[in-house]
Parts: C-alpha cells; structure tokens; sequence
C-alpha cells in the first residue's frame, strides 16, 4: 500500500497479518442529499488532520469539488437528513465534482484478510463490494481466480473491481501490478493470479451502498412434491435480472430422513420490485424460512440459517466438484436430485454431502470484453458445487463419492450449454483439463507469462500452469 501523506489512509489491524485500509474519504456516508455530498465521521482517529489531509496540495481534487468544514455556511444544508433521530456527527462534506473524484473511493487489503472481515468495516464506511459467497477465504485469494458472487449482475467479478496489486515474484523482485504497470500480468492475475508471485496487498474500487445497502432476502423449503415445478419455474426465469442472485441446495434432512430442497433468493434492490421479480416463486406458496429486508454486511452470515458457516469448518475432508453453466436445464436438476438421493440411501455415511447450485446473473460481467482479463468464461451464469464428505474414510467409500461426484458433474455438463466440463481455477477439482480450467484460449498468452515470470514453477500447488502449451 502506499501509505504516504498523500494517500490519507487510515488502518483497522486484525493481527499481525492481517489489516485493512480505507483510503482516501472511503469513511464517507453517502445520503440522499440532493448534492450528493459524502460526510465524513468526526470519531475518525484521524479527525484533528481532517483540515489538512483534505485540503493539502497531493488530494489532486478537481477544481468542482467541494468541502466544507462545520461552521462553515454550506455545510448545514450539505448534512440535511430526511430525519435526525441518532443521526451521525460530520467533521467535513466533501461533495464530489467529477466522476474522476468519485474513482478515488479505494480499499486496499492485505493477504490475511478474509471475505467475511470486509464487509463490517466497508458498509460502516457508507460502501459495498461484490463478494464471493462464503465468508472464509482470502478475499485476494478468491481476487486472483475470479471472484464469481452474487453481484456480478451489477459490478461484474471481483476482479473486475482490482484497480492494483503489490507482488513479490519468484526472484524476489517487488513488483506494483496495474493497468499502466505491467499490464500483460495485470491481465493474467485476474482469473490466474496464483500462479504469478504472492500478492502482498491488493487496492479495489468500491461503491456506494445501494438502496441504503439493504436488500430483500427469501428462502423457502422446497418439498420433494414441488421440485419438479420450482426448476421448471427456475429454468423459465433464466436469465435473472441483474439485482436478483439464487442458491440452491440439496441436501439430506436427518430428522425428516429424506433428501431436501432449500431455495435463496436475494435482491439488491426494493421489496416492491424484489417481489415483482420474484412473483411466480412466490405464487408457490411455499414455506418460507425467512423473508426480510437484510443490510448487505449481514447476507452471507444469515443465508440459509448461518450454513456458510458450517462450510467453513476447517480440517473437514470434502471431495469438491464443480462446474460452470450458461443454461438452465430442469429435467437435469431433477436427475442429479434423485442421483443424489441415491447417495445417501447407499451410503448413510456420506449423508453430510451437498450439492449448491449457485444462479448468479452475470449482465456486468459479460459487459466486460472477454481479453480484458485471463478469467476464461464470462458468458456462464450458474455454477454447481457438489461437496462430498463423509464420516468413513477408506477406500471403498472415497471411490464411492468419487464415482458419483464424476457422474454428477458429467450429468450436469451434458446441459451447461458448453461441449465439455468447464469450471475456473478457484472451483475446479484437479482433474480437469488445462482447457477446461482456464480456457483454450487464454492458454499461450498465459504460459508465455509464466515462462516469463515464473520458469521454474515456484508458484504451482494449485492447478498451476506450464511454462509451454501445447
């Protein structure tokens, strides 16, 4: 991070490993003033060099903008509030004057950060970021192979927000990543990064809160009598609006003792129009385990009762297969359900396995030219994650859930819309096919870059790449 005067940064340590930093007025509370002015919080350490860290010569802001400090006679109608009940103290109102002051809005995270520890201190700020779906990787880490989440419909994959990485290689050499600093590996972190160097910082674009950062969240079980309607209305919804993300999952009820369907639906967005596009779930009547309004930092902890959670149970042995789809099939739904159901009728041990089907509209991140980045499919907008677990572990039991695990995929890929099994590198399995993985076509310009950066293959525990291809 370039933590100079001119950044104007400020620091949330985690350990010692772990921090995250706000840069610029990332502290800013948007409001709907009609200026749009941000306001900056007077409990900031950094509050008494407000005066200077925003007004010294480095800010660089255009001659448009605005900022005025309390007392000041602009700055009462700059912080007018629709109500004033436990309404915030303001040092500053900055309001922007150009798109280009608007691009500063950063945040810069180090390695040891994971999902989950952004999303307090970011939508406290007044801001929000696309995410993956679990709350437990490394939020660089899920960067460098994608990033695919619910909000990809709106602000594209996470590593679309990237604005700049800082990058030891495999000689040592400290390198800053960006669009203007190396941009042949700029490109292929995005999609490829792990198999580049070890990112020790990595500085994002963020946006302001939408909707004042609430969304509408439905889940619904789904009895075995209405699977077979609730896919038929999926398949017909394809593709979603851009603001509306879906989970599916299947898995075994040990109290009822059967297989069980529980469906997500989260939109960024009102409950007016959440509920317009989400009318022929909603004629189902189904049992709803919750519908409400959610802030954005609380969707992934409260999705299916706090499920991330026990996903993110370490030191569990979960045998992992997954796929990437542009098309929505019913009848292949209903196969793998009674497949799965197979599973746990042979193999009661394994009872702990699930399938997640993960329906995340993807109008943003199609926007985006496909050699803009290295991630190798931009047009998929669904994705499977069977998880095979079980409590016996030998031979005969791993070959199981291995056979079912390739059959599932197999299944599933035969109506993904694509010739052959294709998934990214943050999903895939291992046995997958370089092409399958990160893309025929991305392949010699990749492995050119890794002869170039990496020729011994330091950096190649996870699906790495060649330095040649073919």
């Amino acid at each position: 991070m370039a933590s100079s005067t001119r950044s104007s940064a400020f620091q949330t340590s985690m350990n010692l490993l772990k921090s995250v930093w706000l840069t610029g007025w990332l502290t800013a509370l948007f409001h709907s003033s009609p200026i749009n002015a941000a306001a900056l919080n007077i409990s900031h350490p950094h509050s008494a060099n407000l005066r200077y860290l925003l007004t010294n010569e480095y800010t660089e802001w255009s001659s448009n903008t605005s900022i005025n400090f309390v007392g000041s006679s602009d700055f009462f109608s700059s912080t007018e509030r629709w109500t004033t009940f436990s309404a915030p103290t303001y040092a500053a109102v900055i309001s922007p004057g150009t798109e280009e002051d608007l691009a500063k809005i950063t945040l810069t995270v180090g390695p040891g950060v994971t999902v989950g520890e952004i999303f307090d201190p970011l939508f406290n700020a007044g801001f929000e970021i696309q995410t993956g779906s679990a709350p437990c990787p490394s939020f660089i880490g899920v960067t460098l192979g994608g990033g695919v989440g619910r909000f990809q419909g709106v602000y594209g994959l996470l590593a679309d927000a990237l604005i700049s990485v800082r990058l030891i290689t495999a000689n040592g050499e400290v390198l800053e990543v960006s669009r203007t600093s190396y941009p042949d590996l700029f490109w292929a972190i995005r999609g490829a990064g792990a198999n580049f160097g070890v990112v020790t910082s990595a500085t994002y674009s963020v946006h302001p809160l939408t909707n004042k950062g609430d969304m509408f969240v439905a889940e619904f079980i789904v009895p075995p009598r209405r699977w077979s309607e609730y896919f038929r209305i999926m398949e017909s919804m394809s593709p979603l609006p851009a603001e509306l993300s879906s989970l599916l999952l299947n898995s075994f009820n040990t109290t009822t003792n059967q297989t069980q369907f529980f469906a997500h639906c989260a939109y960024k967005g009102s409950e007016t129009e959440a509920r317009k596009h989400l009318s022929p779930v909603l004629n189902m009547n189904l049992t709803a385990t919750q519908m409400r309004i959610l802030p954005w930092n609380r969707l992934v902890e409260n999705t299916f009762a706090g499920a991330a959670v026990t996903v993110c149970e370490p030191n569990t042995n979960r045998n992992l297969y997954t796929l990437s789809m542009k098309n929505y099939s019913a009848s292949t739904w209903e196969a793998v359900a009674s497949k799965l159901a197979t599973l746990y009728a042979r193999y009661p041990q394994a009872r702990s396995s699930s399938l997640l089907y993960e329906f995340f509209p993807n109008q943003a991140m199609a926007a985006i030219p496909l050699d803009e980045t290295a991630f190798p499919r931009r047009d998929a907008t669904a994705y499977i994650n069977l998880i095979l677990t079980s409590s016996v572990h030998n031979s005969e039991m791993d070959n199981a859930l291995a056979r079912y695990g390739e059959e599932i995929r197999r299944d599933v890929a035969a109506t993904s819309g694509y010739p052959e099994i294709t998934t990214f590198v943050n999903y895939a399995h291992g046995d997958e096919t370089l092409e399958q993985i990160y893309g025929k076509d991305k392949l010699a310009r990749l492995t050119g870059l890794k002869k170039i950066w990496d020729p011994k293959e330091v950096f190649s525990f996870n699906n790495g790449l060649p330095t040649t291809y073919p």
